[in-house]
């Protein structure tokens, strides 16, 4: 009979640094810290083409197999589509998560460019910090205005002109078309295996493919946006969650 594992149970004790054995400004290169910067931001977008060509090849193997073979029965095609459409709705959501990775890196890329203007006696928390924020609202300054109320000038995001003029860019559309795949076959094996009439399964499977699609695109619209949301309501939580993110400029303790 096999011995359960005793767990320790010890308390960690955290133990302080000492700041004297800390130089007085870091000594590593910058120029190799922003190639490795920009590195990582090619490599996210790498990363989402990979993980579109594989759904892509699925999508061309798998289907016309299915579509070609009367045999399978429509209940198992059906449930066949309805796992890849959901498949696809997961890699749009890793998709998304390399999109928000690409940006904050970008803006990364942007502070270490001002950091090579300054000393290194000065590349401290707080002016790092002050030149990241800097970074972030000079790139969505354009889409805050101040609205004038009750509680005196609030800051708010024009969401609509936000995602209008993004809307069509390569990084959008990308998602667009991957989004659009994954909710056509989504819809499709819905409407296969509802046992229900032809039109009713003609209109949920239109249904489910456009709520999917909406999703996606909403998630994709919110999380860039939560990227600045710091710019707006000012709060120390809005930016640590997009900071946290810049994990190349976490150098300091």
């Amino acid at each position: 009979m096999l011995k359960k594992k005793k767990i320790d149970q010890t308390q960690f004790e955290h133990t302080e640094v000492d700041r004297t054995l800390l130089k007085n400004c870091p000594s590593f290169d910058i120029n190799t810290m922003y190639e490795r910067v920009f590195e990582e931001l090619a490599l996210q977008q790498t990363k989402r083409d990979q993980l579109i060509t594989i759904y892509l090849a699925a999508f061309a193997f798998i289907v016309p197999s299915l579509l070609s073979n009367p045999s399978i029965n429509w209940l198992v095609t059906g449930s066949i589509f309805t796992v890849l459409g959901m498949i696809g709705w997961l890699f749009a959501l890793i998709i998304i998560r390399y999109r928000k990775y690409k940006e904050v890196y970008w803006i990364c890329c942007r502070t270490i460019n001002v950091m090579m203007d300054m000393d290194k006696t000065e590349w401290k928390k707080e002016n790092i910090q002050a030149i990241f924020y800097e970074c972030l609202y000079k790139k969505i300054k354009r889409y805050i205005k101040d609205n004038k109320s009750k509680k005196g000038n609030e800051k708010k995001f024009k969401t609509f002109s936000f995602v209008k003029d993004n809307l069509f860019s390569g990084e959008t559309l990308y998602l667009v078309i991957h989004s659009i795949i994954a909710s056509c076959v989504f819809g499709l094996g819905i409407g296969m295996v509802l046992p229900c009439t032809l039109s009713m399964k003609v209109l949920c499977g239109i249904i489910f493919g456009v709520l999917l699609f909406s999703y996606c695109v909403f998630m994709y619209f919110k999380t860039l946006k939560k990227i600045y949301n710091v710019c707006v309501d000012g709060l120390n939580s809005s930016f640590n969650s997009t900071f946290g993110d810049a994990w190349f400029l976490h150098f300091f303790i």
